[in-house]
């Protein structure tokens, strides 16, 4: 039982049910200021009160069981994440009372990071941030005090960790692949000088983009080196001290610089598909003072850094004194965040693609029809309008391989299910990223960045190599003979 205390400014004492129900009331002498304090039992355990599963399906039969589970409280916790009463509860619902906890699992996955972390909001409403104190849903520890998570890099704690490693290293295949195919790309540009233009240029911002976003989300695959994961333990359990000194900082810090980067690059890879796709809606529409190349190239460059640069900047405002990346991987630490300053951002960037594709689509159609209807057109005319309709459906061709892929990652979070097949078509598509982007533009009509025609100089090259080095052989050879047979 709980004792009630009612102190004022001149004595302590104990005070009757029917005073203090007065006081309550507001019916208190003026000249006393009273304060009213529960005081628990000695050695009480006070808990938080939890919505768990508190009864036994009507059709359970064992009576006993039933009594039990209505009578005592003693959390108990599921892998799944189910919560019971106590034991009893969990037993009548059919749950093996062995896979049960005393504590809440916090997920982590330790060392099984894949592309799933980008869009997985399956924490969402969890808090995981590092401060001076720990915070955990409605638990506060005090500054001397730890949390306990679980370590889900062994089959005996993770019983999904199959799926969690095969979505890793589909990850990993998909974006060596990605990232080969991209440097090829980026070096067939940079070698035949493609990038004097506007459209080269900017090609080639959003290839860097995407080759070091997916260059550093790889790095971070083995950088998870957080401090939950320096205090793992063999049980399956760890815990998150609150001892924030150098050592520990030190730990974090490389997982913490790879999540910003990864988020920066991504965010920045976005905002060039935009800048591209608002470019071929300008081109066609033809509004506005036309400036040239250089300076609309400085001004969408400024705009791709700046923006993303804003994003973080606000992140880290709202977890002001709080770690934004690297607690439970090389990425934003919380599903909320994610959600904010991740998913809808990307969510919006594609939502507006479209909308400046169908826009573009919509004045080429009316463009064509005027021009067949008033002007003659001349040759140069028809190829500059080629040349721009060219432009549009690379971009189209673009929009449809890899926005499609980001819309499965949006949709497949917005589903929150953590262990749904949809996650292995979006990892799958969004690792090969710079395949597509590569095969869309390294197999167009134009033969300086056509990858056909580039192998077809490159092996021309060495066969004429080759030519003169036989050559030149079967002549050293000549001369040698004539000269043994002059001797």
């Amino acid at each position: 039982m709980f004792t009630i205390n009612l102190k004022n400014n001149f004595y302590e004492s104990v005070f009757d049910k029917a005073f203090i129900d007065e006081l309550l009331k507001g019916n208190k002498p003026e000249s006393y200021d009273y304060k009213l304090e529960l005081d628990p039992p000695a050695n009480a355990k006070i808990r938080a009160c939890k919505k768990t599963i508190d009864s036994c399906p009507s059709n359970y039969t064992n009576t006993e069981i039933s009594n039990l589970c209505q009578k005592s409280t003693a959390y108990r916790y599921a892998f799944e994440g189910l919560s019971y009463k106590n034991e009893y509860c969990a037993i009548c619902n059919s749950l093996n009372v062995n896979m049960l906890q005393c504590a809440k699992r916090i997920d982590y996955n330790t060392f099984v990071n894949s592309l799933q972390i980008l869009f997985d909001l399956s924490d969402l409403n969890e808090k995981s941030t590092i401060d001076l104190k720990v915070k955990y849903n409605d638990i506060e520890l005090d500054f001397n005090k730890s949390v306990s998570f679980h370590h889900l890099n062994s089959r005996e704690c993770n019983q999904m960790l199959g799926q969690d490693l095969s979505k890793k290293y589909l990850t990993i295949i998909g974006q060596a692949i990605s990232i080969s195919s991209l440097s090829l790309l980026i070096l067939i540009y940079v070698k035949n000088k493609l990038y004097g233009n506007l459209p080269g240029k900017m090609l080639l911002s959003l290839s860097s983009a995407l080759l070091f976003s997916q260059i550093f989300f790889l790095i971070s695959t083995y950088l998870t080196r957080s401090l939950a994961d320096k205090s793992q333990k063999e049980n399956c359990d760890f815990s998150v001290g609150s001892d924030l000194g150098l050592k520990r900082i030190q730990e974090i810090l490389p997982c913490y610089i790879a999540a910003v980067l990864t988020h920066f690059f991504h965010l920045n890879f976005f905002i060039w598909t935009s800048l591209m796709a608002f470019d071929l809606f300008r081109m066609f529409q033809k509004f506005g003072k036309i400036n040239n190349d250089d300076q609309k190239f400085l001004r969408y460059y400024l705009i791709s850094v700046v923006m993303p640069i804003i994003g973080i900047a606000l992140l880290h405002l709202k977890n002001m004194n709080k770690l934004s990346y690297g607690i439970k991987s090389c990425f934003i630490s919380n599903g909320l965040d994610i959600l904010v300053f991740f998913v809808v951002p990307i969510a919006t960037v594609l939502f507006l693609n479209l909308l400046f594709l169908i826009f573009s689509v919509y004045y080429v159609k009316k463009a064509d029809i005027l021009s067949a209807k008033y002007f003659s057109q001349d040759k140069l005319s028809n190829m500059n309008k080629k040349n721009e309709k060219s432009r549009l459906l690379l971009f189209a061709k673009l929009f449809i391989l890899t926005g499609m892929t980001w819309i499965i990652g949006v949709v497949s979070s917005l589903m929150n299910k953590k262990y749904c097949v949809v996650w292995y078509f979006y990892i799958i598509l969004n690792s090969l990223q710079g395949l597509f982007i590569f095969c869309t533009y390294g197999f167009n009509h134009n033969s300086k960045s056509n990858i056909k025609s580039n192998v077809s100089k490159i092996m021309s090259y060495f066969s004429k190599e080759k030519m003169n080095f036989k050559d030149k052989t079967s002549r050293t050879n000549s001369s040698e003979n004539q000269i043994s047979v002059s001797k």
